[in-house]
């Protein structure tokens, strides 16, 4: 693009990245009767605004709470970092806990939103919103059917090895178990109950046994849900 109606020194000071002395000759440029203004106006609004984001949010925080309300919290460093923070009422009353020592503003809303499984918005006017996208609640919920999933298949394993390392015939066990609970409940009326005990002996009754095969026959995915 041919820069018109400047001097050599000023069309060198526009190809200065980064250059103060560019920035005004750029608005100075504007001024001139020239088709591509528009352009280089809107190149210069970006650029501006993109450093203004970066300073905004390089101010230090520090701050250290107990479990409190991510609202409450948000508020508190809002303070301090210059910008005004705010969350989605969904998300308002999650308790979090944080220590920061000088972080940075950006690098404290990274830490937050990576926390609760969210994203900041930008509102404008330095403002900031914390919201949870459909899409974040859906993997974080699916996420959380996994792990769910993953404990109850290890607790269906360990009772099935349990059981299948019991070699008793079925009238030995019964005989083993109607006494064992006999004893048990002998125990608690002289208040030397034990639960731990008492587990045991209901691990071994017929009706707990049959439980655990109907529960090895289902999908750990479908009683997580």
């Amino acid at each position: 693009m041919e820069l018109v109606g400047l001097k050599p020194s000023e069309k060198a000071a526009l190809k200065t990245p980064h250059s103060t002395s560019g920035f005004s000759k750029v608005v100075a440029l504007y001024m001139q009767p020239m088709s591509n203004r528009s352009l280089i106006v809107l190149s210069l609004s970006l650029l501006l605004t993109s450093l203004t984001f970066a300073q905004d949010l390089g101010k230090p925080v520090t701050y250290r709470t107990v479990a409190i309300p991510l609202r409450q919290a948000l508020e508190q460093i809002s303070l301090q970092a210059g910008v005004k923070l705010t969350v989605s009422d969904e998300l308002g009353s999650e308790p979090i806990i944080l220590c920061l020592r000088g972080a940075s503003t950006k690098d404290t809303m990274d830490h937050v939103a990576t926390a609760v499984g969210a994203k900041w918005t930008d509102r404008g006017k330095g403002e900031y919103l914390l919201e949870r996208t459909p899409a974040m609640a859906e993997k974080l919920e699916q996420e959380a059917v996994t792990k769910r999933a993953d404990v109850i298949k290890k607790s269906i394993d360990r009772l099935s090895a349990d059981m299948a390392a019991d070699k008793r015939t079925p009238q030995e066990m019964a005989t083993s178990v109607a006494g064992s609970f006999a004893s048990e409940m002998k125990r608690f009326e002289q208040n030397r109950g034990s639960g731990r005990d008492t587990r045991m002996v209901v691990a071994h009754m017929p009706a707990h046994r049959a439980l655990v095969r109907l529960l090895k026959l289902m999908r750990p995915e479908d009683l997580a849900a």
